[in-house]
């Protein structure tokens, strides 16, 4: 089989490798615990925890990179990455698991794959409505009376000290 090169592009342009073998496995587990051996185990909990957790997907697309031969520090890795990068960053993650599956159980990871995306969905449909049904009224109140107790704590302070 030909060897694939997958990679993603941040937000500054720069493309980063996304190549999983059990070499770079070893490194991901060895930096996060997360073992992307058992990616399926639990019925896939360590997938959809990196699917579904952006600070989780940058640290295992940072050790990733680092494993095959990238040497930017971690900031400078985070500075490439914004709102759309995290969706370039879940893509390649994918198809670097299925890449790194044996051709015989590709279709269980991508059946893994469709599942994890039914999560990621109902996850937002769930925080637009969190959204949709927030009180504006009572967040703005609520933010008026902390700073209004700030003002009043700043105020006794400098009375105190004076």
């Amino acid at each position: 089989p030909i060897c694939m090169s997958l990679s993603w592009t941040d937000c500054k342009g720069k493309v980063w490798p996304c190549k999983i073998t059990a070499g770079v496995a070893d490194d991901v587990r060895d930096a996060t615990n997360l073992d992307l051996l058992n990616l399926a185990d639990d019925e896939g909990a360590i997938f959809k925890e990196i699917r579904t957790t952006n600070a989780t997907l940058t640290n295992v697309m940072y050790c990733i990179a680092i494993s095959n031969g990238e040497t930017a520090t971690e900031k400078e890795f985070h500075r490439g990455i914004d709102g759309d990068t995290y969706g370039a960053m879940d893509d390649a993650f994918v198809e670097a698991v299925v890449d790194f599956t044996p051709p015989d159980r590709r279709a269980a990871v991508r059946a893994m794959v469709e599942k994890t995306n039914a999560v990621k969905a109902k996850a937002i449909l769930r925080f637009a409505k969190s959204v949709e049904n927030l009180n504006l009224d009572a967040v703005v109140e609520s933010m008026g009376a902390k700073a209004d107790q700030r003002m009043i704590s700043a105020v006794a302070r400098l009375t105190d000290a004076g």
